[in-house]
């Protein structure tokens, strides 16, 4: 049917840099992931000239060992360009910004687990923080923006 919403998704970004090794409560640094996503660059540019505003983000992990269950990966955002050229803090223990969601592990030592309908903004970046109780050996995380457009 023509103009009705219909869910439009964009390609795959990878949002890590490196994904090194993360003991227990440690937060991933700058040095992890990737520098921003501009609303302006392909893939989260819709052809209106807005952008997407919703994700889904999925994360590659391994364990030193097995994770009891019931235990998490956090998923924060940090937004960049909120004021001119000053960004928000990045996500730490002492300042956990922007929530964005929890991955619930399994007791496996190596999972593929997904987080749909994440918020994005304009222009921000990616962390986690190791709540599994143990180390995290390591870790990818994928962004797939997605949004709403008119079906032609």
């Amino acid at each position: 049917m023509s103009e009705e919403s219909i869910i439009k998704e964009a390609g795959t970004v990878a949002a890590t840099v490196t994904g090194t090794a993360l003991a227990d409560t440690v937060y991933s640094t700058t040095s992890d992931v990737t520098a921003g996503y501009i609303a302006t660059a392909a893939p989260f540019l819709l052809a209106s000239g807005s952008w997407h505003d919703l994700a889904d983000a999925v994360i590659d992990v391994t364990f030193a060992s097995a994770p009891a269950a019931n235990k998490f990966i956090y998923l924060y955002r940090r937004d960049m360009n909120i004021k001119g050229a000053n960004d928000a803090p990045i996500p730490s223990a002492s300042n956990r910004n922007i929530l964005l969601g929890a991955f619930e592990l399994s007791t496996d030592v190596s999972q593929t687990i997904n987080l749909q309908g994440i918020d994005l903004s304009r222009d921000c970046t990616f962390f986690i923080s190791n709540a599994a109780g143990v180390t995290l050996n390591s870790w990818g995380l994928d962004i797939i923006p997605h949004g709403y457009s008119i079906n032609p």
